[in-house]
């Protein structure tokens, strides 16, 4: 029998046990034991994610999901000791993201609101992507992860802001997705309340009896997917408007339209009412003066002037007419001092017309102005009785333009100004004239209207030999075009026109006003030093006010600064002196546009940190220029 004995027969022997498998969620520690420690051993661990340890137990915590091999390695430290490793699976499960939301819970429909967004993730190490539900049609948004990735835990925000366009009771939904697909969500309730909608009516409307008026008020809401009724009060009765709209973010436009007849020459209040469909109100009045041609049929009197009989609510003239033809000068002791006078046999209508007796060389006539609205095209009508001659042969055959062969004959004339000028010579104004002799005869003209007011001339023009006598009667005005206000408008202001130099304050240029403070008179300088060129206006030191000429939603002002950097600021006003914003920008030497955006702005104030600012162009808008669909 043999024995064998070790020759290390004290050496112990440890072999390597990790005792897994092991399984714990991702960001949890978890233990990994090697058994009771042997003193005369020595451990050593391969987490499997790049961690070494050297105890024979040991905690960790693993940043992300997955499945990790351990790596156990136990070695004796002794004459002979083994060295023996073993291996435990690690199974690392995926966390869910833990979310928090914060807001405000109430605000305005319409109103860009800011919300936030706080998310951890145990699992350090995963990337993470983000989704906002806010509850209404809007499609589902993605949201901007900033986030962090040091143990022990991922942290990270996701910040957004969103506009409610109706009013109403929504749930918010944040969604914060792992790389693994884990979901962490928070809600948020908020309540949107309902805002009225803004109506701008056109401040004055000028209307003609018995004539069909059509009255279009626009309107914004802040809630753009309102739907909307309207109603306008004319003052003398009721009707339902007609509303067209666009429902586009970020806001609502439309515009309110009715026709109406007035019968009665008068001034009425006119009322549009425009409701959205959750009940709120919005309105604003328009003035409708009521006219039409005063005394237009002459029986409503006449009164003695140096020049004659004049009929009631025209102006007289008298003036030279310069001769076209090859005739003669006038003969002297023709001229007629008076030439004007009540005519009580012949006339058109009723019992009186309005006489007029020229002499060879002259004109004579009656102006009338009367209110008009910009852009309206009117037509005009009067009669005309030219008394028959005996001694005017191949008057019926005159031809302007034949002026070697005919002397021009004496004419009834009928002119409309666009413009309302009381010039008789001025050539804005449009003319018709007739020569026929036979019968009563109707002239028409017409022009549209570029202010708001419009000027009507009667006249009769004695001939280059030949004097005239003519009878007018039964003057009408018709509007035939209506064009109604588009809801988008623009208008600017340069100085370009402006003389070079100092101009009294307040300044008034393309509907804008400019005031000041602290000066009475401003300064027009050119840009650059060429006198030809842009002119600008220099801003005060305390600032310049300026009035737009109607209400805007935004206003841009073009800049110049000559010297060194400065601040600009802009400040928007409504029509109760409230401010609605408020921008400011930093700017270098040379030219800088300065812009203000906000509902209802009626006047800005603009200011400059340091001197010398100069004010190059300014202009107001009224609606978004992309959104044309409801122009007129």
């Amino acid at each position: 029998m043999i024995t064998v004995t070790s020759i290390f027969d004290g050496t112990p022997i440890v072999f390597a046990n990790s005792h897994g498998p092991y399984t714990v969620a991702g960001g949890s520690p978890v233990t990994l034991s090697a058994g009771p420690p042997d003193p005369s051993a020595t451990y050593a661990w391969d987490l499997g994610d790049g961690t070494l340890a050297n105890s024979s137990s040991v905690t960790h915590a693993y940043g992300d999901d997955g499945v990790y091999v351990a790596k156990l390695t136990v070695v004796v430290n002794a004459p002979g000791g083994a060295r023996t490793r073993h291996f435990a699976e690690i199974v690392v499960t995926n966390t869910t993201p833990l979310v928090a939301l914060t807001g405000p819970d109430t605000f305005d429909e319409g109103d860009v609101v800011a919300f936030s967004g706080n998310f951890t993730d145990a699992e350090w190490l995963d990337h993470h992507t983000a989704t906002w539900d806010w509850g209404d049609p809007s499609p589902i948004e993605a949201g901007t992860v900033v986030e962090t990735h040091d143990p022990p835990q991922c942290t990270g925000t996701v910040d957004a802001t969103h506009a409610w366009g109706d009013a109403g009771t929504y749930l918010i939904t944040l969604t914060v997705r792992d790389e693994d697909g884990a979901m962490g969500q928070a809600t948020k309730w908020v309540t949107v309340r309902n805002v009225p909608p803004i109506v701008h009516a056109p401040r004055v409307v000028y209307a003609y009896p018995s004539t069909v008026t059509t009255l279009q008020a626009a309107f914004t809401d802040k809630g753009w997917l309102d739907r909307h009724v309207g109603q306008w009060d004319f003052g003398d009765a009721h009707g339902t408007a007609i509303i067209r709209e666009s429902n586009v973010p970020p806001i609502g436009r439309g515009t309110a339209t009715g026709s109406h007849v007035y019968r009665d020459v008068a001034r009425y209040a006119a009322m549009c009412v425009v409701t959205d469909d959750d009940g709120a109100s919005g309105q604003d009045q328009t003035i409708v003066h009521v006219v039409e041609v005063r005394n237009r049929h002459f029986e409503n009197g006449f009164r003695s002037r140096l020049v004659g009989d004049v009929a009631n609510q025209w102006q007289p003239y008298t003036i030279p007419l310069q001769p076209i033809g090859p005739g003669q000068p006038p003969p002297p002791g023709q001229f007629v001092a008076a030439p004007f006078s009540a005519q009580t046999i012949l006339f058109h209508h009723g019992e009186y017309a309005q006489h007029f007796q020229i002499g060879p060389g002259q004109r004579a006539g009656l102006w009338q102005r009367i209110g008009a609205n910009p852009r309206w095209e009117y037509q005009v009508t009067a009669w005309y009785s030219l008394a028959q001659r005996s001694d005017e042969p191949g008057v019926t055959g005159f031809d302007p333009e034949d002026r070697d062969t005919w002397a021009r004959p004496d004419a009834a004339l009928l002119g409309l100004d666009p413009t309302g000028g009381t010039d008789p010579n001025s050539p804005a104004i449009v003319w018709t004239r007739g020569w026929d002799r036979l019968d009563w005869r109707q002239l028409a003209v017409a022009a549209t209207s570029t202010g708001s007011m419009i000027t009507i001339f009667v006249e009769g023009d004695g001939g280059d030999l030949v004097s005239s006598d003519v009878c007018f009667d039964d003057i009408a005005l018709l509007p035939t075009s209506q064009p109604l206000t588009p809801t988008y408008l623009q208008q600017c202001c340069t100085f370009d026109q402006e003389p070079l130099g100092r101009v009294p304050a307040p300044l008034e240029q393309s509907g804008f006003t400019f005031s000041a403070t602290d000066v009475s008179v401003f300064e027009i300088i050119p840009l650059g030093g060429n006198p030809s060129g842009t002119h600008a206006l220099v801003i005060p030191s305390q600032g310049v006010h300026v009035a737009l000429p109607f209400d805007a939603t935004s206003v841009v002002a073009t800049i110049a600064i000559e010297h060194e950097k400065t601040v600009l600021t802009m400040e928007a006003f409504d029509a109760t002196g409230t401010k609605v914003g408020t921008t400011t920008t930093s700017s270098e030497f040379g030219t800088v546009d300065v812009s203000i955006a906000a509902n209802g702005i009626t006047s800005v104030f603009i200011s400059a940190e340091k001197e010398r600012v100069l004010l190059i162009r300014i202009c107001a808008t009224q609606g978004d220029p992309d959104d044309k669909s409801l122009a007129t």
